[in-house]
């Protein structure tokens, strides 16, 4: 199921810890079909049908010093937050930090034009957040807004709260919002942590305001830009960590097989090499292995006569039952791919009849990722080199 290349499978649990961290790279798995693969290649060949963009896709980060590298410029504080250089997420150095002076609420934010979104696309803000000496809730948000300074009161909302964070460990936050019809002016993004005594240290870093190439992945409204297989093995449910509150809940077909898929065209997305994909997944009657993938094709149908160019994803199983636990991957982008297949799915034989799961927050972005070349190619212009 993998390419060569380096795969990063992240698994966190409800509140966003990292559980475990792992990066593949198999040429020998990469040659390998996973149990069932053709099986659901055929089928996705069949069912899929295409998400056209609305306008051009940008690459770029909307805020502005998302990583901190620069101080705290260019965001609005509130409450005594300052630049500590020798922290920061995944060993990236550099990020916000706030020591709490008694009971009180401490923020940062940014206000960022995005009045370039077309109507009806989604955006998603990711960060991470770490409570350095204790356990205090905190919430990552964001809000659309129609005038030009983020005045007023918001269009629409969504947010992410972490009520019981666990302590000395960065957790993921990540908020995916669908743009309104007629648009938005400005998003104003908001990190805040609610601390109930003094000398409470918070940390938060590599944050990022970003289009979501996937239509409807919030679930909060309708499955009409999903493909599901069988035939309504989905529906809607009042869940999620995000709101406003929507999931996808999946019943498993009698051959132990279901499927939720989006055939994305990526004509008017830049040609960066990486792409990270995110999924919070709730088993509610067993633990399977359920396949997060994309199928990138050199057409714009995710289907022949195209040429399926590239297979990659990961197994996802929540540690817990009844408990959301989320997921991300980076996957490359092959040369000339014009369409890429999004889905989750259980391939025949991978569930039991009747049982059910449910999904949410399925998005795609750019990824940040910059190592690439794992001496796979047989080019090693991107390494230095040095002897003792």
């Amino acid at each position: 199921m993998y390419e060569p290349g380096t795969i990063t499978w992240h698994h966190y649990n409800e509140e966003g810890l990292l559980w475990y961290f792992i990066a593949i790279r198999n040429r020998k798995q990469s040659q390998k079909r996973p149990e069932g693969g053709p099986k659901m290649r055929a089928v996705l060949v069949l069912v899929l049908t295409i998400t056209a963009m609305a306008a051009p896709v940008n690459a770029f980060n909307f805020l502005d010093n998302p990583n901190f590298s620069d101080g705290i410029t260019g965001w609005d504080v509130s409450g005594p937050w300052v630049h500590n250089p020798a922290a920061g997420a995944f060993g990236q150095l550099g990020a916000a930090e706030v020591t709490s002076t008694g009971a009180s609420v401490n923020s940062l934010s940014q206000c960022v034009d995005v009045s370039m979104v077309a109507g009806g696309r989604t955006v998603t803000v990711v960060g991470f957040a770490n409570d350095v000496n204790h356990a205090s809730p905190y919430e990552l948000e964001i809000g659309l807004y129609d005038s030009t300074d983020c005045s007023g009161s918001p269009v629409v909302t969504a947010a992410q709260n972490a009520a019981t964070p666990p302590t000395g460990v960065f957790n993921g936050l990540y908020v995916p919002i669908v743009v309104p019809l007629a648009g938005a002016q400005r998003a104003l993004v908001r990190f805040a942590v609610t601390n109930g005594a003094a000398s409470e240290e918070t940390q938060f870093d590599i944050a990022s305001l970003r289009y979501d190439l996937i239509t409807g992945g919030d679930f909060s409204t309708n499955l009409d830009s999903w493909v599901q297989t069988p035939p309504g093995s989905w529906q809607l449910v009042a869940d999620g960590m995000t709101t406003p509150a929507g999931a996808a809940e999946a019943t498993v077909a009698a051959d132990g097989s279901v499927f939720l898929s989006q055939c994305l065209q990526l004509a008017d997305v830049p040609p960066t090499p990486f792409f990270s994909g995110w999924i919070r997944v709730k088993a509610l009657d067993e633990l399977a292995d359920y396949q997060l993938s994309f199928q990138f094709w050199d057409n714009g149908f995710c289907a022949p006569p195209g040429n399926l160019l590239s297979a990659q994803g990961l197994l996802t199983r929540p540690g817990l039952l009844d408990q959301w636990g989320f997921f991300f991957t980076t996957v490359v982008r092959p040369i000339g791919a014009q369409s890429v297949a999004v889905f989750i799915a259980l391939n025949p034989g991978g569930g039991t009849p009747g049982t059910q799961f449910r999904v949410d927050d399925f998005i795609m972005t750019v990824s940040d990722v910059s190592y690439y070349d794992g001496f796979e190619t047989g080019d090693l212009s991107a390494w230095s080199t040095s002897s003792p």
